[in-house]
């Protein structure tokens, strides 16, 4: 699939990957779920929330790294030092959670009109989904190993000093995993937010999401 229109080929890639497509969507539902009840049932407790969202991150990070890590190498059986970085993942992820839980709880207290739990919920849904998909993009980079791949795209509102200084090198798969340069990346100035880079490999053909 040549790249001639980035959004949709990347709409394309993603839904053609069924059991991914799968894992990301039942993730998703389950932090709205989370989310909106925390906000709206008065029975939930920050108990309730941490349990929820813990139990979503554990199996949504193990299926998707293991359909990455498939994707990427045929292989179905993780590394050692894969499932090291696969914990490390999971307990920073849990982090930002407690984050999220003390902004909605200040939220809860608040309880402003102009606050509509449904708006919130799908919002945190959104950005916790584009984060699984991080997951599984470094994980199939990773067990991609030698296998050729560059850094193509569009730029957000304005590039960011990171997507600049990598656009257009090409490097192997085990390049890009050493360098920590896998688009979208949190760890760059635009924090994978703002901009539309992806990897390719030498058929133009979508690698990452």
């Amino acid at each position: 699939m040549k790249i001639s229109n980035l959004t949709q080929a990347r709409t394309l890639l993603q839904f053609s990957l069924a059991e991914y497509s799968a894992v990301r969507k039942t993730y998703a539902d389950q932090v709205y779920e989370a989310v909106h009840s925390y906000l709206t049932d008065r029975r939930k407790i920050d108990k309730d929330f941490r349990d929820a969202m813990r139990t979503a991150v554990e199996v949504a990070f193990v299926a998707a790294a293991v359909a990455a890590w498939a994707d990427g190498s045929g292989e179905r059986i993780l590394t050692v030092d894969a499932l090291a970085f696969l914990a490390a993942y999971k307990a920073a992820e849990m982090g930002f959670v407690e984050s999220l839980l003390v902004s909605l709880r200040l939220i809860k207290l608040q309880e402003s009109e102009d606050t509509v739990p449904e708006v919130i919920a799908q919002q945190r849904a959104d950005g916790y989904a584009k984060t699984l998909d991080m997951v599984y993009n470094e994980f199939k980079v990773w067990g991609a190993g030698n296998t050729m791949l560059t850094f193509v795209g569009e730029d957000g509102d304005e590039t960011c000093i990171d997507c600049y200084k990598y656009k257009g090198k090409r490097h192997r798969a085990s390049w890009w995993i050493a360098h920590d340069a896998i688009p979208p990346n949190r760890n760059f100035e635009c924090k994978g937010y703002r901009c539309m880079h992806v990897l390719v490999d030498d058929s133009g053909r979508l690698f990452t999401i």
